[in-house]
């Protein structure tokens, strides 16, 4: 007879499983109501060598004019607002792309020289290059970027 063993939680399988579910859901419901009810569903790639970071936002649709980017030597944060787009004599029968306000702030590895920060808009994608520095200590800052069309 094989005798097989509970999750470390002691809960079976399914349950444990249906716990994660919820408690991620609440997780992402919580996050939404902590940055005054903008969606965090916005899509970054950080990537980095022994010199560099870079980081990457998706986001499609989002008004240049209404994004603000700033960060610190061990975060980076956007925020702006992707406005819905009416289509006349229509109506949408299908509507998933995310829409009003949005914020997603992403840990950096290592430590960044904030002076060297470059960053630009261009086809729906903001990248963010940076140069890695030894020394965490910093402060918070607004960052300038350009738009390319």
């Amino acid at each position: 007879m094989t005798k097989t063993s509970a999750p470390a939680s002691g809960f079976s399988e399914a349950v444990e499983s249906h716990l994660r579910e919820e408690i991620g859901r609440m997780v992402h419901l919580l996050d939404r109501l902590a940055v005054g009810r903008a969606s965090t569903d916005i899509p970054a790639d950080v990537w980095m060598d022994e010199d560099r970071v870079r980081v990457r936002f998706e986001i499609p649709g989002a008004d240049p004019e209404s994004l603000q980017l700033n960060g610190s030597p061990v975060f980076v944060e956007i925020a702006g607002r992707k406005e819905a787009r009416n289509i006349p004599g229509g109506r949408f029968v299908v509507a998933e792309r995310t829409v009003g306000p949005f914020r997603k702030a992403v840990e950096l590895p290592g430590t960044v020289d904030l002076s060297t920060v470059q960053a630009r808009l261009a086809g729906g994608v903001m990248t963010i290059d940076y140069k890695k520095i030894k020394d965490r200590r910093g402060k918070r800052r607004n960052f300038a970027f350009t738009i390319d069309d």
